[in-house]
């Protein structure tokens, strides 16, 4: 069984711009492209994954040829569209600012999404860093505060949690930028 991997990415201005007051706009962005590649590696590494496809207002430098335009509608609203282009069958969603992400962690959300819906929850268990559908058709993306409560919810007696430092750990603000450095992130 083989999976398509679905990244969506902000276009360059809008990354990292919660860490302004500690990084320049340059910094910002080299973290960003950083973590960026990081989550592509993991996926090329992936035997599960066959397809890449990134959701991004602007073609990447970097990365598969396989690119769809974000509209501007929002994620919620984005992902959903995306989705059908690319089939909603064995699909992960994963976020690009996973700096610790490996194959293995991609291996292990497979894992789990082949029985329904897997969720990885950020480090404060309160967002989605990434999901892993068997069918993801019709189902209520609700990235944002609290999502991984809203996630679950939707995904009702099909959705399990799959806890992993690599998918947990991603940089917002400030202190998740220090968390990432401490688990072994090098800027």
């Amino acid at each position: 069984m083989t999976w398509t991997a679905l990244v969506p990415l902000k276009a360059a201005a809008e990354r990292k711009t919660r860490l302004a007051n500690r990084l320049s706009s340059r910094e910002r962005l080299d973290i960003s492209d950083k973590m960026f590649k990081r989550v592509m590696a993991a996926l090329e590494q992936s035997p599960g994954v066959s397809r890449i496809a990134i959701l991004s207002p602007e073609r990447p430098a970097a990365g598969p040829s396989l690119w769809l335009r974000d509209q501007g509608r929002g994620i919620n609203a984005e992902l959903p569209i995306a989705l059908v282009s690319l089939g909603s069958r064995n699909v992960i969603v994963i976020h690009a600012d996973l700096p610790l992400v490996s194959a293995a962690d991609i291996a292990a959300l497979i894992a789990v999404a082949r029985y329904g819906v897997a969720i990885a929850p950020d480090r404060h268990e309160s967002g989605t860093n990434a999901l892993g559908f068997k069918d993801a058709a019709r189902f209520p993306f609700a990235f944002g505060p609290g999502s991984c409560a809203l996630h679950q919810q939707a995904a009702g007696s099909q959705g399990w949690l799959v806890k992993r430092p690599g998918l947990a750990i991603d940089i917002d603000d400030g202190d998740d930028l220090d968390f990432a450095v401490s688990s072994g992130f090098q800027r």
